[in-house]
């Protein structure tokens, strides 16, 4: 008779632990035993011109001494776009005022958005959109109208539509 109480009392213990223990309940309210990281959304750099889309398939920032500089390149000549804006913040950035200048390759001419022939002239803006200090990301538009040449011999391209998104400084 003792030997059936014995078991009772085990098997009850037993049941009343199994159902206790179920629930996840951390120690410290601060730590989260389900992580989720948010997903890392792919960096792009895109820009129209020419009737073309260009999409760059190499780029990085850099941000030092309150200067923000994207860089983008695609293929093996190094087409590149470089924006230099004078400014590490969300907010819009006149395009003569700071530098978005690209050049198809070795070689060939680079168009910059400050024209030679008045330098105050409005040629566009870079507008940054975002900076993700916890995963150092900067994101933003541009457009512009690029010069290159000086005195008679400048010639003109018109960027539209650009954009940057998550590019890693």
């Amino acid at each position: 008779m003792k030997r059936i109480a014995a078991f009772a009392l085990f098997g009850t213990l037993l049941l009343s632990l199994t159902f206790s223990s179920c629930e996840n309940e951390p120690v410290d309210s601060a730590i989260n035993l389900n992580p989720v990281d948010p997903p890392v959304l792919p960096a792009t750099f895109r820009v129209n011109f020419d009737g073309q889309t260009y999409i760059a398939t190499q780029f990085n920032a850099v941000m030092n001494a309150g200067v923000l500089s994207v860089t983008a390149y695609k293929g093996t000549q190094l087409e590149s776009f470089t924006l230099s804006i004078n400014g590490t913040t969300p907010g819009n950035y006149p395009a003569n005022l700071n530098n978005i200048s690209y050049s198809a390759g070795t070689g060939a001419p680079v168009y910059q958005s400050i024209n030679p022939a008045d330098a105050t002239a409005d040629t566009g803006q870079i507008n940054i959109t975002a900076v993700n200090e916890t995963d150092q990301t900067v994101s933003g538009t541009f457009s512009c109208t690029g010069y290159s040449g000086t005195g008679t011999n400048v010639v003109t391209k018109i960027f539209t539509n650009g954009v940057f998104t998550n590019i890693h400084y």
